[in-house]
């Protein structure tokens, strides 16, 4: 019986491997299969309190995250959480991928406070446990990231800069994190129409960009960059720095293509440029892969019936604008 047990175990272990290498990979109906298959295992042969069992519910959770049934992604987070707290076991790390996942799980929902509650709750076990600089970081970038999406920016910005205090004194030398935080802060101002405070951090973080020669980021911030500009009323620059991130994206990441002819769209639409608009519609369109189900396509279609209102082609901003009810 105790060999039946050992393999059993040892096919947990490589049911657990599969599973991730699915869930990296992005193939989350095949993790799911792969880690329920290995937690029945572990469970059976380890017992419920095992840390494999809370290990594999934890990616079980994250699993379901990516395939956005973000109910059952926060069920499994919730039960790993309940077995750990019942156990011995205790793991640093552990806890700090649960709450992270957690909270994100709660964000990518919409429920930003008991997101902000999930990392408050971590931050509270933080203060308990050996001071770990990267955790603490963590713990404060998460909230900062989960009011900015709620919408509260002040909070989001009071904990990015303590985010920043503690690079600043604990890992000085390290300018690319400095850079990032600066990132987050810059688009946090965006989001709250403070412009020059935007542009100001934007420009702070290409000055670490260029002298690191981070290109692949660069993007980002020539876009917030953009979106500044564009809110300040200044088309030409948006146009500008929109462009530059579109010429370094197609280098290095065709995923925000999409989201970068858009606003570039938008831009042309806002400065009195129809035509220009519309092509770039019809780019950030092109450019979507199939199977995408966010609300980028809407957007686009319904900015682009405007576009062809202001063109006095009634035809197509009617089909447009269809489309764009057809796709909400």
């Amino acid at each position: 019986m105790q060999v039946i047990k050992v393999l059993k175990t040892v096919y947990g272990h490589v049911l657990l491997a599969l599973g991730k290498r699915s869930l990296e990979a992005g193939d989350y109906e095949r993790a799911i299969d792969l880690l329920g298959r290995a937690l029945d295992i572990y469970t059976e042969s380890l017992g419920e309190y095992h840390p494999k069992v809370i290990e594999t519910l934890t990616f079980l959770g994250m699993a379901y995250v990516g395939k956005e049934d973000y109910d059952n992604g926060i069920a499994h987070f919730n039960r790993a959480l309940s077995l750990l707290n019942a156990s011995s076991y205790r793991s640093p790390d552990v806890l700090d991928m649960l709450y992270h996942n957690l909270g994100l799980a709660y964000r990518l929902k919409g429920e930003y406070a008991r997101a902000v509650e999930s990392y408050e709750t971590y931050l509270n076990l933080l203060a308990s446990m050996e001071k770990d600089p990267l955790k603490l970081i963590g713990a404060y970038k998460n909230l900062g990231n989960a009011y900015r999406d709620w919408g509260k920016y002040n909070y989001a910005l009071k904990y990015f800069f303590k985010v920043l205090e503690i690079l600043t004194e604990t890992f000085g030398d390290e300018q690319l994190l400095i850079g990032s935080i600066y990132y987050d802060i810059a688009l946090t101002y965006v989001l709250k129409e403070d412009y020059d405070r935007a542009i100001e951090y934007c420009e702070k973080t290409l000055k670490i960009i260029n002298k690191e020669k981070e290109e692949s980021f660069a993007s980002n911030v020539y876009t917030v960059l953009g979106a500044a500009y564009h809110g300040k009323g200044e088309y030409d620059k948006a146009i500008e720095y929109f462009t530059k991130a579109l010429e370094l994206s197609r280098k290095t990441s065709s995923s925000v293509l999409p989201s970068i002819y858009y606003n570039l769209g938008v831009t042309y639409l806002d400065k009195g440029e129809y035509l220009k608009a519309v092509e770039y519609y019809e780019k950030a369109l092109e450019s979507i892969p199939s199977g995408y189900s966010g609300r980028l396509i809407r957007d686009v279609y319904k900015k682009m019936g405007e576009a062809y209102e202001k063109l006095g082609n009634k035809e197509k901003a009617e089909e447009c604008f269809r489309k764009a009810e057809e796709t909400g």
